[in-house]
């Protein structure tokens, strides 16, 4: 029964729509689902055990991004379940993510290593922004448009 199990919430993983990664407490890719794989423009041989900070985040923030995770996972800061942020996919194009996090711990309360699940939610963003953009350049006709007081 407990292998069914097992196959079962494999399988689950296999088909999500969210890309779904567990980071060892350096933050060394230890699983990706075929999502994540698919997201990243990646091979799975090619991602599993790298450094998910150093190759997938704009190298303007990988380090400070780094930085954060490693004080999370050692106890520094409190560890956030949800958060947003852009990774960068292996052909160099930017994906805005929508994370929720889950951290596992030994039987001391440290943590061994942490599962993510990040829904891509670039269409959603850019349609903000473009909606943004409309309804600043409708107020400017709007204010172009009103009588004049003077």
């Amino acid at each position: 029964m407990d292998m069914d199990k097992l196959n079962l919430n494999q399988s689950f993983i296999e088909i999500s729509q969210d890309l779904m990664v567990a980071l060892d407490r350096e933050g060394n890719v230890l699983y990706i689902n075929p999502k994540g794989c698919e997201i990243l423009q990646e091979k799975e041989s090619n991602i599993i055990g790298c450094n998910w900070f150093d190759h997938f985040f704009d190298r303007n923030l990988n380090e400070e991004v780094k930085s954060v995770y490693l004080d999370l996972v050692n106890g520094n800061k409190e560890f956030s379940e949800y958060f947003e942020n852009t990774i960068v996919t292996s052909r160099g194009e930017n994906v805005m993510l929508s994370w929720h996090n889950k951290a596992i711990y030994d039987e001391k309360g440290k943590i061994i290593y942490v599962l993510s699940a990040g829904k891509d939610i670039s269409v959603r963003e850019d349609c903000k922004s473009k909606l943004k953009q409309a309804t600043l350049a409708l107020e400017l006709v709007v204010d172009k448009l009103k009588p004049s007081t003077t």
